[in-house]
C-alpha cells in the first residue's frame, strides 16, 4: 500500500519532465564551429573527427530536420545528416506534435521569433525549438563535424528524486516488516524456549504478554496438552506405586516358604527375589514424578555417606568434596542417583573414585572407575532403560536401569548428564546440577536407603 501510494504521488505531482529542448539558432551555431548560446538544462556537445561519426543507439533518420537544417544553411551546407529519437508525429515542417516546433524553454520573448529562419507552413519565419536527443553530422571540408545533445540536467534530477523516493519507501517498508516480525517472532521464540525447557512433572505455564490471540491461543493449548500429560504420568506413578506394594507380601511369603530349602538352593532363590525387588524399585523410580517437595541437599554429605556405606575391601570407593556443594532437590531421588554410580562403579571397575565440586551456578558431581569403559558405539544409548548395561540379569545384581535412573533423576532436577571413557581404560560419567541459592545450606543426610518394597 506505501509503495503505490508513492508512486501514484511521483506521477500525480511529478510526471516524468521532457528534457528541454535546443534552439534552432543554437543548432546552427554548432554547426557553423561557432559558440551556441547557453542552455541551463543540458548543452550542446561538439566533436570533430576525420572520420564519418555514427548515431547514437536509438536515434533514427530525422530527414524532416534535415530539410530544416539545409534552408537554413543555405547553398554551402554541403553534406548534413539528422538522427533523432523523436517520431515524426506532426505535420511536415514541424508542429507542436512534431520533432520541430516552437517551445517556449528557458527563452525570452526576443529569442522566440528571430527573421532569417525557415519559412514556417503558417508564413512564419521563427526559428523554431528541436525536441528530444539528436545527433546532426555535417562535412566541413575534409573533417566531418558532430553536434549531439547531452544529458539532460531536469530528467537526471526527476531520477534522482524518484530513486530517492523510491529507496525512502523500501527502507520505510523494510523498517516496518523488520519491526512487525520481530513483534511477531518474540513471543513465539519465548514460548519455543519455554517449551523446550519444559521438564516432565514441571507444571508448564507460559502466557507471552502482549503476544497476538493467535500466539495466546496457542499457548493456550500447550499449557492444556502439559496438564494432560502430568495427569497422565501422575496416574501411571500412582499405578506403578501401588503393583510394587501388592508385589512386596507375595515376595515376603516365597522368602519365607525358602527357608525350608537346602542352603545352596535357598541362596540362589534369595538372590532371585533379592534381585526382582530392586528391579521393581528401579521402575519405581523411572516412573517417580519430580512433584514432591525439594528441600536443600549437601550433595557432598550425600557422597561421602553413601561412599562409606558401600565401599568394600573389594571394591573400595573413595571420595574428594567441597563445602557449599548445595542443590535443591529430593533427599531420596539424589540418593537413587549417586548410589547408581556408586554400584555400576563398583560391579563394572571394582571401585571408583568421587568428585563432588562447585562451579559458580553449578554443582558438579564426578564419578569415575577403571573398569573396561563402554564401547564407543554404545555411549549414545547407553542411558536408555536395559541397555546400559547390557544384560537385563547379571550376576553382579545389575538389571539394566541404573544409567537410566541415573539421567532421569538428573533431568527431573534441570542437570545434565555426559557419559564418556577414560584413557586407558575406565568409564567416567559427570553430572551438573544447578546449585541452591546462596545461603541454602543442607542438612546432614540420614541413613541411605533405596526404596525397595517390603
Amino acid at each position: 500500500m506505501a509503495t503505490a501510494l508513492a508512486f501514484v504521488a511521483i506521477i500525480r505531482f511529478g510526471p516524468p519532465p521532457v528534457a528541454a529542448p535546443v534552439h534552432m539558432e543554437d543548432l546552427l551555431a554548432a554547426l557553423n564551429g561557432e559558440q551556441p548560446g547557453i542552455n541551463r538544462d543540458r548543452e550542446l556537445l561538439v566533436e570533430r573527427s576525420a572520420e564519418k561519426p555514427t548515431p547514437r543507439l536509438g536515434e533514427r533518420r530525422n530527414e524532416e530536420l534535415e530539410q530544416s537544417l539545409k534552408q537554413a544553411l543555405g547553398q554551402g551546407a554541403g553534406a548534413v545528416y539528422a538522427y533523432s529519437d523523436m517520431p515524426r508525429r506532426g505535420p511536415a515542417g514541424g508542429g507542436p506534435g512534431g520533432p520541430i516546433g516552437p517551445f517556449p524553454h528557458h527563452r525570452s520573448p526576443e529569442r522566440m521569433e528571430r527573421p532569417g529562419g525557415p519559412e514556417r507552413p503558417d508564413g512564419s519565419r521563427s526559428m523554431p525549438f528541436v525536441m528530444g536527443d539528436f545527433t546532426v553530422i555535417r562535412q566541413s571540408g575534409a573533417d566531418w563535424l558532430a553536434v549531439r545533445t547531452g544529458p539532460s540536467a531536469t530528467v537526471a534530477r526527476w531520477r534522482l528524486v524518484v530513486a530517492l523516493t523510491i529507496a525512502a519507501v523500501a527502507l520505510f517498508l523494510s523498517l516496518l516488516g523488520w519491526w512487525v516480525a520481530r513483534r511477531i517472532a518474540r513471543p513465539l521464540r519465548r514460548l519455543a524456549d519455554a517449551a523446550r525447557d519444559a521438564k516432565s512433572g514441571h507444571r508448564w505455564v507460559h502466557r507471552p504478554e502482549g503476544a497476538s490471540p493467535e500466539i495466546l491461543a496457542v499457548a493456550d493449548a500447550l499449557a492444556a496438552y502439559d496438564a494432560r500429560h502430568q495427569e497422565h504420568f501422575r496416574q501411571q506413578s500412582a499405578l506403578l506405586a501401588g503393583i510394587a506394594h501388592d508385589l512386596g507380601t507375595p515376595l515376603a511369603r516365597l522368602a519365607f516358604r525358602l527357608e525350608a530349602l537346602p542352603d545352596e538352593s535357598r541362596d540362589a532363590a534369595f538372590r532371585e527375589i533379592e534381585h526382582m525387588r530392586h528391579l521393581i524399585a528401579d521402575g519405581i523410580v523411572m516412573a517417580r514424578s519430580s512433584v514432591a517437595r525439594r528441600e536443600p541437599v549437601d550433595v557432598g554429605l550425600l557422597a561421602r555417606a553413601l561412599a562409606e556405606r558401600c565401599s568394600t575391601p573389594q571394591a573400595p570407593v573413595t571420595v574428594d568434596t567441597v563445602e557449599g556443594a548445595v542443590v535443591l532437590g529430593e533427599p531420596t531421588s539424589l540418593t537413587r542417583l549417586i548410589e547408581n554410580l556408586i554400584d555400576n562403579a563398583q560391579l563394572h571397575g571394582g571401585g571408583g573414585r568421587v568428585t563432588v565440586s562447585r562451579a559458580g551456578h553449578k554443582v558438579r558431581i564426578i564419578v569415575e572407575d577403571d573398569g573396561p569403559g563402554i564401547e564407543d558405539a554404545r555411549l549414545a544409548t547407553v542411558c536408555e532403560p536395559f541397555v546400559g548395561s547390557g544384560s537385563t540379569h547379571r550376576p553382579g545384581g545389575g538389571n539394566g536401569l541404573g544409567l537410566a535412573i541415573a539421567r532421569s533423576i538428573a533431568d527431573r532436577h534441570d542437570g545434565h548428564i555426559v557419559i564418556g571413557n577414560r584413557s586407558p581404560h575406565g568409564l567416567r560419567v559427570t553430572i551438573d546440577l544447578p546449585a541452591a541459592p546462596e545461603g541454602q545450606g543442607g542438612d546432614e543426610p540420614e541413613e541411605a536407603s533405596g526404596v525397595v518394597p517390603a
